[in-house]
């Protein structure tokens, strides 16, 4: 039933389930200094291909902005555009209803882990 939902509001924006985890994970990073397109593709287990395909779609329809990363000139950093921020305040509202959904601190908790373990296993 759940992913009925999620399917239902990812259709109600025109994308799919997987785009708007997307825009949930690049979300919740911005807090915390932003994030880099791998670190994205590792949270979500996204081929370089696969999210650089859905990146496409979501920059095309004015949701991300790709941005050369300030120190490191070969890597891009993502950021919601304003749409994108409105998309992801009514999945917030959507999600508020969800008795599973987490707390904001739960979520802060659950990034601050993932990027943890992405930053281990691309630095090895």
């Amino acid at each position: 039933m759940l992913r009925h939902r999620r399917e239902a509001i990812a259709a109600k924006f025109d994308l799919r389930a997987a785009d708007l985890r997307i825009l949930m994970v690049v979300d919740r990073a911005v807090a915390s200094g932003g994030i880099r397109i791998r670190e994205v593709a590792t949270i979500l287990n996204f081929t370089s291909g696969g999210i650089s395909k859905r990146l496409d779609g979501l920059e095309r329809k004015g949701l991300v902005i790709r941005s050369t990363h300030a120190d490191d000139a070969r890597a891009v950093d993502l950021l919601l555009t304003e749409r994108g921020v409105e998309i992801v305040r009514e999945l917030r509202a959507e999600n508020a209803h969800d008795p599973h959904a987490l707390s904001e601190a739960e979520w802060q908790q659950l990034n601050a882990l993932l990027r943890k373990l992405g930053e281990r296993w691309t630095n090895g």
